[in-house]
Parts: structure tokens; sequence; C-alpha cells
């Protein structure tokens, strides 16, 4: 009894840190533990951001007191970008344990393209202005050195970031370069991974070591996940698929031997594993309710994903050693957008 009143007491003095500006214990806590999530308050019809500490017995949640705003993605383990809502939107880079500041983009920017690494960010160009790359200093207006432009002529649909931040994956729609391709940073050479025959979805994602990228390819009524291996050049997985859901990219565990992916049915829709060396599909919620958006931990441990009971949003935490699941917060969530605190910079 005496703990659970000492941890209660600890949750509100950490919320109160939080209300007031600046969620100080974030530099204590390693990746891996914290969950940045948005959902929606329907009494004013706007979504905010939290951050959720996963240990706590009492699950409580830090809302970043910026108005209505959207996570985008996790920059360093301690840094993530925002989007605030608005007549014209800003983007804003939150930085745990102290403040949010306001993003200059380039004019350019594709509305809602905006991804990054470390101090590095990007965007895509308006009308085939392939990949704007610009600095974290730039971007706060600290700094005059120019965006630099890759890959002119480039019909962007989505990019993604390598982990180590050397290399983008992209994925090009214009009629003559149509395909998935891959950007070095460092000396703009560019890689075609698959041209246009392949039907590339434009969803893509990298396992954490950034050796390996999984994206899909549907031909007609065809479905098929690929794995690509970057260093060795070639495809290492070609796995025929009854269905899986396109609107969201394979999420890799940690150590890169398997990928966490949903598909849709008449019912809702199930999650399921692929073991990438062995090609082999293990259910984890079949005939269990709409479950869906599952993202590995980066400890490995745990595979969090939404469930969807009566209209009801939860999102779950599966422990796939143990085989057992708990609810960890009831949501109402607007962009089903949410991501583990990564480590990449330290062990988790």
């Amino acid at each position: 009894m005496l703990a659970a009143m000492m941890r209660l007491l600890m949750m509100v003095a950490l919320s109160m840190c939080a209300i007031a500006g600046g969620i100080a214990y974030g530099h204590a806590l390693p990746g891996g533990v914290e969950i940045a999530l948005t959902s929606s308050d329907m009494r004013s019809n706007r979504a905010r951001t939290s951050l959720m500490d996963i240990r706590a017995t009492l699950t409580y949640r830090l809302p970043l007191r910026l108005g209505a705003n959207s996570f985008i993605d996790w920059v360093t383990e301690e840094r993530f970008l925002l989007r605030q809502a608005g007549n014209r939107p800003s983007y804003l880079m939150f930085e745990i344990g102290r403040s949010a500041q306001v993003l200059r983009l380039p004019d350019e920017c594709r509305e809602g393209s905006l991804r990054g690494r470390g101090d590095l960010l990007s965007c895509t160009g308006r009308q085939g202005g392939g990949l704007l790359i610009f600095s974290y200093a730039w971007a706060l207006q600290r700094e005059e050195s120019p965006p630099l432009r890759y890959v002119p002529g480039a019909l962007v649909a989505e990019h993604v970031w390598s982990p180590d931040g050397s290399q983008i994956a992209f994925v090009d729609i214009a009629v003559h370069t149509s395909g998935l391709a891959l950007l070095d940073v460092g000396d703009a050479r560019v890689s075609r991974i698959a041209d246009s025959v392949a039907g590339v979805a434009a969803k893509i994602s990298w396992s954490a070591d950034s050796r390996q990228v999984a994206y899909y390819t549907a031909q007609g009524m065809s479905l098929s996940l690929q794995v690509y291996d970057v260093v060795a050049e070639t495809t290492i997985l070609a796995l025929p698929l009854n269905g899986a859901a396109l609107d969201e990219p394979p999420s890799w565990s940690p150590d890169g031997s398997q990928l966490a992916l949903f598909q849709y049915d008449n019912f809702g829709a199930d999650i399921f594993t692929v073991d990438v060396q062995q090609r082999a599909i293990r259910w984890l919620t079949q005939g269990k309710g709409a479950s869906a958006y599952p993202r590995w931990s980066p400890n490995g441990e745990l595979l969090a994903y939404y469930v969807n009971t009566g209209g009801q949003m939860h999102l779950f935490l599966a422990d796939l050693q143990g085989d057992s699941t708990r609810a960890v917060t009831t949501l109402r969530p607007v962009d089903l957008v949410y991501a583990w605190r990564p480590c990449l910079e330290h062990d988790c």
C-alpha cells in the first residue's frame, strides 16, 4: 500500500512538471519504455500528442500543451517532430526536458512530408521537386546554408530515413522513373531497388541496423512482401500474401529477424508476424477483434497495437515470449499515430 501511494504521488508530481511546460524526467529514461502517441479530445475536437511511460503500474499521459497537434516521427532519442493544426499548419521540434520550437521549412515543401534523422530534416518538393534536405540549425534560422535538392524530377510519394541517417528510401511515382530507390545522403548516389513493373506500394520501413528495407508490391490481386538487403544488394524475401494493410509499413523486430503486419478482413483486422529467414507466418490476434497498427518495442520484448472493441480504441502491449497481453490506455485516436521512443544512441 505504501509503495502504491508513493508511486501515485510521483506520477502526480511528474504530471505537474509536464503541465508547467517541461518534461523534466525525459533525460533519465532510456529509449524503449516510452510511447509518443496522438489521440483526440472529443470535447474540443482536437488532436493532442502525449508521452506515456509503459512501466507505470498506473498509466499516465503527459500532454504537450501546444494546442492541437499530431506526432510525426522521432528524430533522435530526445527530439521528435510535431505538426500543429491551423489555417496554415506549422511544424515544431519538441525536445524532452526543454520545449517546442517552430521550424522554418523550404517554400517548396509538400504539406505533410516533413521527416528527419539526427541533425538533418527533409521534405518532398512539389510537382516533381525531388527531395529537399536541410539542417536542423537552418530550420531554427541559426544558419543560412540553403537546403539541398536531391533526385530532381522525382515525384516522391513517400520517403523514410535509415536509422543511422546515411540513406533515404523513397518511392518515386513519376512516369519515367517510378519505383523504389535508395538515396545515399553522403554522395547523392541513387540505387534503384524496384521499378514500376513491381507495383510498389508507398509504405516502406528500415530494419534497426539500416541493412534491410521492407516494402509491398501488388500486381492485380497478387500481393507480396519484399525484403531487400542493402549491403548485399539483393532481394532476400519475396513472400506472397493473401492480404495485408497497405496503409501501414511492416514493423521490424529490433534484431531484424521478423516483421509485424496486419490485414483487414470481413470482421475487422488481425495481426501476424513473418519470420524473414524461415518465411513462416504466425498469427497473433486472429479472431480476437479488430487489431491493427503493430509496433515492436526497441528492446524486442513487447509488441504494441491498437484494438477496437465496440467502437472504443485501446492500446495493447503483447509479451511475445510470455504470450500475454495487457491494455495500457484507452484512446479515441484521430490519426492512429504512435511510436516507441527509439534507442538510436544507447542500448535499450
